[in-house]
C-alpha cells in the first residue's frame, strides 16, 4: 500500500465509520465504554473498584439532569456540595471529576477539561470503563484542539491500557499522523483498524474495501 492509496484507505474510513472527535464526549461516554470492557473482562485481570453511596449517587444524577439543562453553575454547586462531603471514595472522586470535565468541555475549556480527566486517572480504584473513557476523551480534546503529537500519545497510553482496543482508536491516531503528514507511519494504523474492523463487521469493511479497490485503481 502507497502513501497515495494509504490517504485515500483513511479517508474512507473515517466517512464509512463516522469518526467524529466530538460524537464521544458526554455522559453516556463512560456507561458505553464501560458495558464495553465488560464484554471483554474476561481477558483480563479483576480490578477492584470502590463503591458509591446512595447519598452521592443521587446528588450525581441531580447534577446530571441540571448539566444536561445547560445549568451549568448550578451543577457545579452541586458537584462542589459532593466534593465537601466526608471520607468519599475514590470511584465518587473521580465520578465528580468525570462531570466537572463535562462541565469544562460545554464551556469549550478543553485543557480544563483534560485536567478533569486526568484527576479521574489519578484515582486508584476506579472501574476500568470509566478510566477508558477518560483516557479516550482526553485524546479526542487534544485532537479537538490540533495538538496532534499529544493526541497520539494519548491514544497510545489508552492501547497500552487495553487488551481489546477498538478500531476508533486506530481511526483517531491515523487522523492525527495524517494531519501530521506522517504518511508512512499511518500506514500500519490504518491496517490496524481494517483488521479489527473486519473482525467486528466483516460484510462492512467488504463494502469498504471495494470502495477503496475502485478508487486506487482509477489513481494508479
Amino acid at each position: 500500500m502507497d502513501m497515495r492509496i494509504g490517504v485515500l484507505v483513511l479517508v474512507f474510513i473515517i466517512t464509512t465509520f463516522g469518526f467524529n472527535q466530538q460524537g464521544f464526549i458526554g455522559f453516556s461516554t463512560a456507561q458505553a465504554q464501560e458495558e464495553y470492557e465488560d464484554n471483554t473482562k474476561s481477558k483480563r485481570k479483576t480490578k477492584k473498584t470502590g463503591a458509591m453511596t446512595e447519598k452521592v449517587a443521587k446528588k450525581l444524577q441531580v447534577a446530571q439532569e441540571v448539566i444536561e439543562a445547560e445549568q451549568l453553575e448550578e451543577g457545579i454547586e452541586i458537584l462542589n456540595e459532593i466534593l465537601e462531603l466526608r471520607r468519599l471514595t475514590d470511584y465518587e472522586r473521580a465520578q465528580v471529576n468525570y462531570f466537572f470535565a463535562y462541565v469544562a468541555y460545554l464551556k469549550e475549556d478543553y485543557r480544563g477539561a483534560i485536567n478533569y480527566y486526568n484527576k479521574v486517572l489519578q484515582e486508584e480504584e476506579v472501574p476500568e470503563g470509566l478510566l477508558s473513557s477518560a483516557r479516550y476523551t482526553i485524546a479526542q480534546l487534544w485532537f479537538q484542539l490540533e495538538e496532534w503529537e499529544k493526541a497520539i500519545r494519548a491514544v497510545d497510553d489508552l492501547l497500552a491500557n487495553s487488551e481489546s482496543p477498538r478500531p476508533d482508536l486506530y481511526i483517531l491516531k491515523g487522523s492525527a499522523l495524517y494531519q501530521l503528514k506522517k504518511y508512512t507511519e499511518m500506514i500500519p494504523v490504518i491496517r490496524a483498524a481494517i483488521d479489527l474492523s473486519e473482525q467486528r463487521n466483516p460484510f462492512r469493511i467488504q463494502s469498504l474495501q471495494n470502495n477503496i479497490k475502485s478508487v486506487a485503481d482509477e489513481n494508479r
